[in-house]
């Protein structure tokens, strides 16, 4: 019907039936809504296709970027760029103190080195020490005058309360790593550090003094063993800083993930005088 027959068909109802210009007897609304003018429903059925229509395309792009990354292998460089430093900024924190192994007592401004720096740090007057980690597993190299040099893996998964390292005596034992299956990464530890001790170009803190420059370099280490996607995350320093940093993580030996990891994230902390 169209909209001038609908008024003709109210006008002879009105006009036939006396009840239906009674107060109490209203227009049928619903009725009324029924008749509406046939533009007004194409145009209400267009409003609503709309989101349908925006959301068919939204995941018509969705599936096609999907077939793009498939193909590619790859992740966009912003998008792998944001999700690997949202995996790299997560960090752990570690506390713990070193003791004697026979007499339980704490080991007061014990020197440790930990894997992912190459600072020289201090226990403090009870043998403790706190630090944040950039991964769950990370190497720990302990030495104190009188006792025996201990390196060790250390994992702060499920880990609570403190972590308790015994130091033996220099008599008492001749083991320098209890590492066990995992001794692959405490070697590649070893290499790095040895690595940069003699092939910066620029000199290395001693971590003596807080005083010097800083530069941590974030990445991916591939199956290969190969640092991948570098990235400077914080830095204290010059130029020159920043590049030697960079040169010796490109440069260095090859680096070892986890047990069962075919790749992982690491962090590094250069320090220089």
């Amino acid at each position: 019907d169209t909209f001038t027959d609908a008024i003709a068909m109210e006008s002879v109802v009105s006009s036939s039936d006396p009840a239906s210009s009674a107060p109490d007897n209203p227009p049928d609304v619903t009725k009324a809504e029924d008749l509406s003018p046939p533009v007004a429903k194409k145009e209400s059925k267009k409003s609503a296709d709309v989101p349908v229509q925006s959301k068919r395309n939204a995941d018509n792009r969705s599936a096609s970027r999907a077939e793009n990354l498939a193909v590619e292998g790859v992740m966009p460089d912003d998008v792998q760029r944001e999700e690997k430093a949202d995996a790299i900024m997560k960090s752990y924190q570690v506390a713990g103190e070193i003791i004697d192994a026979s007499t339980k007592q704490p080991l007061s401004f014990s020197p440790y080195l930990v894997g992912f720096s190459n600072k020289l740090s201090f226990t403090d007057a009870n043998g403790r020490f706190t630090f944040e980690a950039p991964s769950a597993t990370f190497v720990m190299n302990l030495k104190h005058n009188g006792y025996t040099e201990r390196t060790l893996l250390v994992s702060t998964d499920n880990q609570t309360g403190i972590i308790r390292i015994a130091l033996d005596s220099a008599d008492a034992s001749l083991s320098l790593s209890d590492a066990g299956s995992d001794y692959r990464e405490i070697e590649a530890y070893f290499a790095f550090r040895e690595y940069i001790s003699s092939a910066s170009q620029l000199m290395l803190g001693t971590g003596v003094s807080q005083k010097g420059f800083t530069v941590t370099v974030d990445f991916t280490v591939s199956k290969d063993g190969r640092p991948q996607d570098l990235r400077v995350t914080s830095e204290h320093g010059e130029k020159k800083h920043i590049e030697e940093a960079l040169r010796l993580i490109r440069s260095g030996p090859d680096w070892v993930c986890g047990s069962g990891e075919s790749s992982c994230l690491r962090s590094y902390t250069f320090y220089f005088q």
